[in-house]
């Protein structure tokens, strides 16, 4: 199942402001998939199951970071935290 028009809301750490971007999220079997133009270059987070309703992601779209999401059953949102080239945060994801 893919969610085309989901939105993606970034926390940075050290108080950068917060963003908002359209994302893409696809959900097959135990495997998700997160995408998202930033700044232009298109990021790509994978990864699997962590247990029911959690996934750990791998950045494979050229930066180094991975990342954790949290859903709970039935609901549209993902959160997490995520790690990219030395930078930390949240992140929320609106699915639709």
């Amino acid at each position: 199942m893919t969610q085309r028009n989901s939105t993606l809301f970034t926390y940075y750490d050290f108080g950068n402001p917060a963003s908002e971007l359209p994302c893409e999220v696809c959900f097959e079997g135990e495997a998700i998939a997160v995408s998202f133009a930033d700044e232009g270059t298109r990021v790509v987070y994978r990864g699997h199951t962590a247990g029911a309703g959690h996934w750990r992601l791998e950045c494979v779209s050229g930066a180094k970071g991975r990342a954790t999401l949290h859903r709970f059953e039935d609901e549209d949102v993902l959160e997490g935290w995520w790690l990219e080239n030395g930078s930390e945060g949240m992140w929320r994801i609106r699915l639709h």
